[in-house]
């Protein structure tokens, strides 16, 4: 009997220590973050093998395909260059716009990728990557629509935007300065389309880029660009203050690709 017990013992104890050493593994899930500016994470991602991603979907940046089901876009083809030049794999996480930065600083996810313009507000609450894309802010309307040709026409009009991005801010703005409008906030750009073709909003604040290339791939919606973009922004990657190793890697990556002529590769691909 005792022979018996101290076998069952001695298989335990070698299960336990079976299950510590697997948690040492690559594969290992990463230590709770309750404060994620307190260490450097480059060391922790490269053990877990696995780099998160926050983002929410934006054609042509980062969607899912409506036929192969695969996620894909400019900034997924950035983050696997990232991934590669750290060795790891990529988990990506989606959620609303407006979690993203959040969700970060809870320690959810290692970086944010989500074509998110570079703000000053933004950069005080992370650290913003280097500039990867130029673009701005510009104004969509309803084919047909002549009553708006600038944003001096915008008087009496209610503009769609989307929640806690650059569009609520520009649109808030306007109202600062004594416009006439009616703002509705929506969760993703898609919801802003949709609000536009539907008649539940006059025009839409969204990003130029993110336009041209909306209006070339889904013409059925009758959508159109009144001129330019109307602010001058750039898109970067966030990460959590102080990640000052994996910002450099970021950053290191992002200017390779500018040098090499990758990123217009990336550029003719997706966004022409």
């Amino acid at each position: 009997m005792f022979e018996k017990a101290a076998v069952k013992s001695a298989i335990a104890l070698l299960a336990l220590f079976s299950l510590m050493l697997a948690g040492c593994t690559k594969d290992a899930p990463r230590p709770e973050r309750s404060n994620p500016a307190m260490l450097q994470w480059l060391p922790i991602i490269k053990q877990s093998g696995k780099l998160v991603i926050a983002t929410t979907e934006n054609y042509p940046f980062e969607y899912t395909d409506e036929e192969t089901g695969e996620f894909i876009g400019y900034d997924v083809d950035l983050a696997q260059a990232i991934a590669d030049e750290i060795g790891v794999d990529i988990e990506w996480i989606k959620m609303p716009f407006s979690e993203l930065l959040n969700a970060l600083q809870l320690g959810k996810a290692d970086m944010v990728i989500a074509s998110m313009y570079i703000t000053e507000e933004r950069e005080r609450a992370v650290d913003m990557s280097d500039k990867y894309l130029d673009s701005g802010m510009a104004i969509v309307k309803r084919m047909g629509d002549h009553s708006v040709r600038s944003l001096n026409d915008l008087n009496g009009k209610t503009i769609g935007v989307k929640t806690q991005a650059t569009s609520e801010r520009e649109a808030e703005a306007l109202i600062a300065q004594g416009k006439e409008i009616k703002i509705r906030s929506y969760a993703s750009v898609a919801e802003c389309m949709e609000a536009l073709r539907s008649g539940e909003v006059d025009i839409v604040f969204n990003d130029y880029l993110k336009q041209v290339s909306y209006n070339q791939h889904y013409p059925e919606a009758h959508l159109e660009l009144v001129g330019g973009a109307f602010t001058q922004e750039g898109f970067g990657i966030a990460v959590v203050k102080g990640q000052t190793e994996l910002l450099q890697v970021v950053n290191q990556v992002i200017h390779r690709l500018q040098e090499n002529g990758d990123a217009d590769v990336l550029y003719s691909k997706w966004l022409q």
